[in-house]
């Protein structure tokens, strides 16, 4: 991180960049690992203004020795975070008072027990209309530097979850992304700090003590940021069902582990669906003819599929499910495409750790009877 003296910052040079009024918002960003991972607070309308913050920055050649300036239309702001134009001022108002007293800490990669601290953006203010945000020079290398890795994040998504920790949750998610390359276990102090729930020294931070015991942790951060996850993007991504290791008891999208009875760390069971869905796109009937007769041959004729087979029939479940919602078998289609994908995760879990319809019926009637035949399948 690049070190300057407060007399040197004054002598900075000063950059403004003012969005233009017909900027469009990318369909993602980049985050870097270091950022996702550090330990800050916000609120939701905070980490909306920052994601806004670090999408211009991508836009901008943020030059050494320069204090920049981003500048942001009102009407930008209403349009990208859904705030009434007659509410913009009073809304913004008291977002960038509290933004600008946020303090960042970030931990030492090779000493957990050694961080920095850091003011995020010295000046934030509205005035005439626009808003003006300067971040801190001295995290100029800390924004912009992927080297380490960074999260490809969806931006409406994002700005659309309501929850603060959903968010958080999933910045997180999105860093890990290739199935190959999943996020192992993660202890409850290091998670607490990228939830924001305690600061670089350990300590709650103000209005979260409650939050420091695990147990209320776990529900009210991890499991309902899953579930507000779960409901708005289950076209990318799909959560399995872990366990508390000690009680056995079902947990959906994490696995509690414990040293006797204290919870020492969470795992973390999802995979990225979006990217075999990509790879194998199929309309309807070209899934159910492929899973009918892949679950044939698996079922029936006891036969050993492969692996590239198995996402395909993955993403077959997928397909049929999504275009029949409402069949009578739906729930049970929908098992299957789940236990499907799970398998796939388990392929990819253990190498992480080693390192068309009859032409003489209507469309409609064939699926029909297609599907019939796949579900009678699935009893065998």
């Amino acid at each position: 991180m690049t070190k300057k003296s407060k007399g040197s910052q004054e002598k900075l040079e000063h950059e403004d960049f003012i969005v233009h009024p017909e900027s469009k918002l990318p369909s993602t960003y980049k985050k870097n690992h270091k950022l996702i991972f550090s330990r800050v607070s916000l609120t939701t309308h905070e980490q909306n203004l920052f994601a806004l913050f670090l999408i211009q920055l991508q836009n901008i050649d943020w030059r050494p020795d320069s204090r920049l300036e981003i500048k942001i239309p009102a009407h930008k702001l209403s349009e990208w975070l859904n705030i009434e134009s007659k509410n913009i001022s009073t809304t913004i108002k008291v977002i960038a008072k509290r933004l600008q007293s946020r303090v960042i800490a970030i931990e030492n990669a090779a000493d957990s027990t050694e961080f920095e601290s850091h003011t995020l953006f010295p000046s934030v203010k509205y005035a005439d209309r626009q808003l003006s945000i300067i971040p801190n020079y001295e995290l100029r290398e800390f924004f912009v530097d992927t080297s380490k890795g960074y999260a490809s994040i969806n931006v409406m998504k994002l700005l659309r979850f309501n929850g603060r920790y959903t968010k958080t949750m999933y910045d997180v998610l999105s860093r890990f992304k290739n199935p190959e390359n999943r996020m192992y276990k993660i202890d409850m102090d290091t998670l607490k700090g990228i939830f924001g729930i305690i600061d670089g020294n350990g300590e709650p931070v103000t209005g979260k003590a409650t939050l420091i015991d695990n147990t209320k942790f776990i529900e009210k951060v991890l499991v309902s940021s899953i579930a507000e996850i779960e409901q708005l993007c289950s076209e990318e991504l799909i959560f399995f069902t872990g366990k508390d290791q000690t009680s056995r008891a079902p947990r959906q999208g994490i696995t509690i582990n414990r040293v006797g009875k204290l919870i020492t760390s969470v795992t973390f069971e999802y995979l990225w669906i979006d990217q075999f869905i990509k790879q194998h796109p199929m309309d309807e009937a070209t899934a159910t003819d492929y899973a009918l007769h892949t679950e044939n041959r698996e079922r029936t004729k006891k036969e050993q599929i492969t692996q590239e087979e198995l996402e395909k029939l993955a993403v077959a479940y997928y397909v049929i499910v999504s275009e029949n919602p409402e069949d009578a078998n739906a729930d049970k289609l929908r098992a299957q495409c789940v236990r499907i994908f799970e398998r796939v995760f388990a392929f990819y879990r253990q190498k992480a750790g080693t390192r068309s319809p009859d032409a003489n019926v209507e469309p409609e009637k064939a699926n029909v009877a297609k599907l019939s035949k796949l579900t009678q399948l699935l009893d065998l």
